[in-house]
């Protein structure tokens, strides 16, 4: 048997009228409507020629052009068009009879008057309604699914009012197609000649809702993408506000932008675009931004993958308007989403102006230059804030790079940066902090994690950074950050008044630094710590040395190191010094000993009392001779017994 495949129409030529009737069950194929009484002649039957049990079947017809002059018989009669065009089976579909639709509604494509004459050599005059013999009668056929030629698409959608379109074929255009119903396809691509516009644009005011546009394959010129930003109009499916609308299974091949849930018009009442559906789409050689949501809120974003071509581009951006600051009232709120992948995009996740309540799971990014973009709003108020992320990382130029966000938890493993930080929060006069970091990051280009705002919850395991483990610059942080093989110093406090576990090891510089004040510290350190800053608290296990510059530190609860520091003064009348050590516990006691800086050989220090408060006196001598009020340096050493 061959396998050439037959057309809809060959198959229903094939059959014939009683043997598609029979295959189907439900159509009855006639030549033309208003050759019902031929049908009489064969089944007898009422008024048209059709038999009463044969009435409420649905008629197949060859083409739109079988419309004119027919009137259903009653409301709800279905016929189901082989074609739109005569001798074609692409364009076809279902049409109900709808008695009290005005004829001045007819489109041409959804809604067809019977009394506007079918000319095919003048389609756009039968659009328009050209000829229509009863304009202010009543009685349309109306489409329940409309196949449609991707070639008619401009002028069909544009006349559409709440249908649906259906389309087959290919086809380019120059212009903007301007989208009032919902969008269909099977194996349909379009393929825009230019890009300074949108492929498809649903607006109107009301903004667009309950619209749809399923798989398609739309395709943009591969060259440089226009300005991008909050102006965009290159969008190759956008929405200019409304609410509930849904874009699913299609495939966004070499485009300036993917798809935008944009605000719309300043007329409506409320111009955030609400409730869209990003779903199951594709998007390859993507320059601008593969999913925006500009205005827009309550977005649900699932199931996309991405393949960019790391130009000026976001994978996901989030933002909007925020009064009073901004003119428009149109913020970006509450956009949830799972299981998407993102590579080759400088940015995977980009949160900008009033983003807040996002919860973005299961991303993964990969060859991306920033996985996690913060950007700071037009005021603190608008700033990203609430949020929520949790994805993995591979090869990406930097992990998290946040300006200014707040209340945001962070849940990710970062698999190498090439060119900074995983987590790196800028210098920021208006950020509030409160965030959560909780990951896992090897092989950073620059610092593992760089944490500037305050009061925030930091869980970090962090393996061989190219510069230091984690620089925590703010206050009132607690958690614990564990660091090994960093090429410079393992974990650096200068923030003051933190809490934190720290476990360091085979680190380049100081396992521990602490340069901040009033820190408490509970430590497992296989090396060595630096204190400069003043009473802070350890305690733990240190293999190596302690090094105490600052004052009133307590070391207290620390076991098995050398404390060791530098203290420079004035002896006294007796030769003697007092250097508080900040050894404040001797339950197990200390040998300490001491050297003069640049002493000569004759020249010793010896200790001579040590208190409870962990002050050392120590006595300077020369040829056994006390060295009175002099100026000296001393360096002494602790260890802890």
């Amino acid at each position: 048997m061959s396998e050439q495949k037959m057309s809809r129409r060959s198959i229903l030529t094939a059959l014939g009228v009683t043997g598609a009737a029979l295959a189907t069950g439900q159509f009855i194929q006639v030549t033309s409507a208003q050759q019902g009484t031929v049908t009489g002649h064969i089944y007898g039957g009422g008024p048209g020629g059709l038999p009463d049990m044969l009435k409420k079947r649905v008629l197949a017809l060859d083409s739109i052009a079988d419309l004119n002059g027919y009137e259903g018989e009653y409301a709800g009669r279905q016929v189901h068009l082989i074609g739109y065009m005569p001798g074609t089976d692409t364009g076809g579909g279902i049409y109900y009879w709808d008695a009290d639709c005005p004829k001045s509604a007819h489109n041409g494509g959804t809604i067809i008057s019977p009394t506007v004459p079918f000319d095919m050599n003048n389609l756009a005059g039968f659009l328009q309604r050209a000829g229509e013999t009863d304009p202010s009668g009543l009685g349309c056929w109306m489409a329940i699914g409309l196949l449609v030629d991707v070639n008619t698409v401009s002028a069909l959608v544009a006349g559409g009012r709440r249908e649906t379109f259906h389309f087959e074929g290919e086809t380019s255009i120059s212009s903007e197609i301007f989208a009032k119903s919902s969008l269909y396809a099977w194996n349909a691509e379009i393929v825009q000649t230019a890009v300074d516009h949108s492929i498809v644009y649903f607006t109107g005011v009301p903004g667009p809702s309950y619209k749809d546009i399923v798989g398609f394959r739309l395709a943009q010129p591969d060259s440089s993408s226009p300005g991008g930003g909050t102006a965009n109009n290159h969008a190759s499916i956008k929405f200019g506000g409304g609410e509930f609308n849904r874009v699913m299974l299609n495939k966004v091949d070499t485009a300036a932008l993917g798809i935008s849930f944009g605000y719309g018009s300043i007329h409506l009442p409320r111009r955030r675009h609400e409730y869209g559906v990003a779903a199951f789409n594709s998007f390859r050689n993507i320059e601008k931004m593969a999913i925006e949501n500009i205005g827009a809120s309550y977005s649900m974003i699932v199931g996309n993958g991405v393949d960019g071509i790391r130009g000026n581009s976001h994978g996901i951006r989030l933002s909007g308007y925020g009064k009073p600051t901004d003119a428009a009232d149109a913020e970006c709120e509450g956009v949830v989403g799972a299981a998407n992948v993102i590579r080759g995009m400088q940015t995977g996740v980009s949160m900008q102006n009033t983003a807040k309540g996002f919860n973005l799971s299961a991303l993964y990014m990969e060859n991306v230059g920033y996985a996690v973009h913060a950007i700071k709003g037009t005021s603190q108020a608008n700033n990203p804030t609430l949020g929520r992320l949790d994805f993995s990382s591979k090869n990406v130029g930097r992990g998290i790079w946040s300006q200014g966000a707040s209340y945001t938890t962070y849940d990710f493993t970062i698999n190498g940066t090439s060119e900074g930080a995983g987590v790196e929060e800028l210098t920021e006069s208006s950020a509030e902090g409160h965030n959560v970091y909780r990951g896992v990051m090897r092989r950073t280009a620059g610092t593992g994690a760089m944490i500037r705002y305050s009061y925030q919850v930091i869980d970090l395991l962090i393996d061989s950074p190219a510069q230091s483990g984690c620089v925590l610059s703010g206050g009132f942080c607690r958690g614990s950050v564990t660091v090994t093989g960093a090429g410079s110093n393992g974990v650096a406090v200068y923030g003051s008044n933190n809490k934190l576990e720290v476990v360091a090891a085979n680190c380049a510089g100081y396992e521990l630094l602490i340069a901040g004040n009033r820190n408490v510290m509970d430590v497992n350190i296989d090396g060595d710590i630096l204190l400069t800053g003043s009473d802070n608290q350890l305690r733990g296990f240190v293999s190596g040395t302690i090094t105490v510059q600052g004052q009133g530190n307590d070391i207290t609860g620390v076991q098995g190191y050398t404390a060791r520091g530098r203290y420079a003064g004035t002896t006294n009348a007796a030769g003697e010094v007092a250097i508080p050590l900040g050894l404040r516990s001797y339950s197990k006691g200390f040998s300490v000993t001491a050297t003069v800086e640049d002493a000569a050989e004759n020249v010793s220090c010896r200790l001579f009392s040590l208190d409870s408060s962990g002050v050392a006196t120590f006595a300077v001598f020369a040829n056994n001779v006390p060295v009175t009020s002099s100026s000296v340096v001393i360096h002494w050493q602790a260890q802890a017994l």
